[in-house]
């Protein structure tokens, strides 16, 4: 199922691995009025059955699964690092409801720059679309964003 990369350990409905699914990204340096726009658009995507795939590391891409979750969405969540021992009330719910399936390829308590550029390329590679937000040529994710028109087909929309 996992052939492109080793799976360590996983939690969830596995069946998300084989559905379409659409990769996010967003800065750690998002405002807090890009998170609302986040959020907004995120709610809106997840009524319209999206599955969402990423690290969801940064504030603004937590807040983007959280979203989703809580409003009946569902998610593959790639770790650069072990599976936290203690979920949010969110994430618990989506696990017992079917709607949330996360994946750890590395055994280590915290996230290193290169754990985490492994995840964001494996969730990369794994979805039919990928969507950045709120990015600058400053950010750590930028990149990685010009990386991948190189590499993919499909069209990368950008959050605004």
């Amino acid at each position: 199922m996992f052939e492109n990369f080793p799976v360590r350990e996983y939690l969830g409905n596995l069946n998300l691995w084989n559905v379409s699914k659409m990769a996010f990204f967003a800065s750690r340096n998002s405002s807090e009025m890009e998170k609302e726009k986040i959020r907004c658009w995120g709610r809106n995507q997840a009524k319209n059955g999206v599955c969402f795939i990423g690290t969801f590391h940064s504030d603004a891409e937590k807040a983007l699964l959280h979203t989703a979750l809580k409003n009946g969405g569902s998610a593959v969540w790639i770790l650069g690092k072990s599976i936290p021992v203690e979920l949010s009330h969110v994430e618990g719910k989506a696990l017992d409801e079917d709607r949330l399936l996360i994946l750890s390829c590395h055994q280590r308590l915290h996230y290193s720059t290169a754990t985490s550029r492994f995840a964001n390329h494996i969730s990369a590679l794994h979805a039919d679309t990928v969507v950045f937000a709120s990015i600058s040529r400053e950010s750590l994710l930028y990149p990685f964003y010009r990386l991948l028109p190189g590499r993919r087909t499909s069209e990368i929309i950008r959050v605004k």
